[in-house]
């Protein structure tokens, strides 16, 4: 089953996992979120990437520009470890990461979570691609991927055991559009998919295909 399916499937599960009401209020943030056009005014393809520093799973720091300069990079957004939707995304590209190295790309995910998060993130689904820390959530306010969470959304957060704040390592209610970038070795974006749905995610076959058409 690829991508696609797999997240068409989930999606129909949350009609049995989620309360009507709080499948109402998800919705309207959604609508809400969509209506801001912050996905449309995030960066795109021609748009070359902003300086940022990243943290690593051992809480060291890495500047996105010098993960660049070792050529072609895949660079994907996600939530966190606790968004099922981001686990899915993960793990498809782990099945492509070989694919993607004889590319001659990388492939990096990058998540507002902690250190520690990261690292149960990484354990959880069996990665060994880079998960980054994104302190703040700098670099991605930096792409113009981050929003503020609706108070109404924040309770059900709450209500899930969820205490994002504490997971960032932050203070404040944030979280990014969950989005992926093919930079070239030029620090440029080649390709790029954002979605303000959080349910929506672009295609790695697609994505893995760009990357080969551009080392061959």
């Amino acid at each position: 089953m690829n991508l696609a399916n797999e997240l068409a499937l989930l999606r129909s599960q949350d009609k049995t996992l989620f309360e009507p009401a709080q499948l109402e209020v998800t919705q309207m943030a959604l609508n809400l979120l969509r209506d801001s056009n912050l996905a449309q005014g995030a960066l795109g393809p021609g748009d070359r990437i902003p300086p940022g520093d990243l943290r690593t799973i051992d809480n060291q720091v890495v500047a996105l520009e010098s993960l660049n300069e070792q050529g072609p990079l895949l660079l994907s957004f996600y939530r966190g470890g606790w968004c099922p939707y981001c686990s899915l995304e993960l793990r498809a590209y782990q099945e492509l990461l070989a694919r993607v190295k004889e590319a001659g790309a990388q492939f990096v995910a990058v998540s507002p979570e902690t250190p520690e998060n990261l690292r149960r993130t990484r354990d959880d689904n069996e990665l060994s691609f880079t998960l980054l820390h994104d302190p703040n959530q700098r670099v991605a306010r930096s792409f113009g991927l981050v929003f503020e969470i609706p108070e109404a959304m924040r309770s059900i957060y709450q209500g899930l055991g969820l205490d994002l704040p504490k997971r960032h390592g932050s203070t404040v209610f944030e979280l990014p559009i969950p989005a992926t970038y093919f930079i070239d070795g030029g620090g440029t974006i080649a390709s790029a998919f954002v979605d303000a749905d959080y349910r929506e995610r672009g295609s790695p076959a697609d994505f893995l295909a760009a990357i080969e058409r551009q080392s061959a």
